[in-house]
C-alpha cells in the first residue's frame, strides 16, 4: 500500500475487476433454485417475463431521463420553455411507462401472487 498527496491511502491491487454479468437463466436459477424445488416450466417462464418486464421499464426510465438531461433548457429563469419541457416530459412518462408497462407489470404481479394464494387454499393448508 502507498499513500496519496494527503497521506491518504491509495490501495493498487493491479487493476479493477472486470463486473460479471449474467444472463436471466442464471438470475431464474439463483433466484428460484433447482428444478427439484417444484417449480414448474410456466412458473419459471412467468418469472422471466416478469424480469424482462422490469429490466424494460428501467431501459425506459434511463432512455427518458437521457432525454430530460440532454434537452434542459438552459436559462436562470422560470419561463415558457422550461414549462413546456416539464409538459413533454410528463407526456412521454405517461405515454410509455404509465399507460402501458405499469398496469401490464401489476397483471403480471397479480397474476404471480393469486397463483400461489390459490395453490394454498383458503385455509393455508396445500390443496
Amino acid at each position: 500500500m502507498t499513500t496519496g498527496f494527503s497521506g491518504s491511502p491509495v490501495f493498487s491491487y493491479g487493476g479493477p475487476t472486470p463486473p460479471t454479468v449474467r444472463t436471466i437463466d442464471e438470475i431464474v436459477e439463483q433466484t428460484l433454485g433447482a428444478e427439484e424445488a417444484g417449480i414448474t416450466p410456466t412458473q419459471r417462464l412467468g418469472y422471466k417475463i416478469f424480469l424482462w418486464l422490469l429490466a424494460l421499464i428501467a431501459t425506459e426510465l434511463v432512455l427518458l431521463l437521457m432525454y430530460g438531461v440532454l434537452t434542459y433548457p438552459r436559462s436562470d429563469v422560470w419561463d415558457d420553455n422550461k414549462a413546456a419541457w416539464f409538459t413533454s416530459i410528463k407526456d412521454l412518462g405517461q405515454l410509455f411507462l404509465l399507460t402501458p408497462l405499469f398496469p401490464l407489470l401489476g397483471a403480471v404481479i397479480g397474476y404471480m401472487f393469486g397463483r400461489q394464494q390459490a395453490s394454498t387454499g383458503v385455509d393455508g393448508e396445500d390443496s
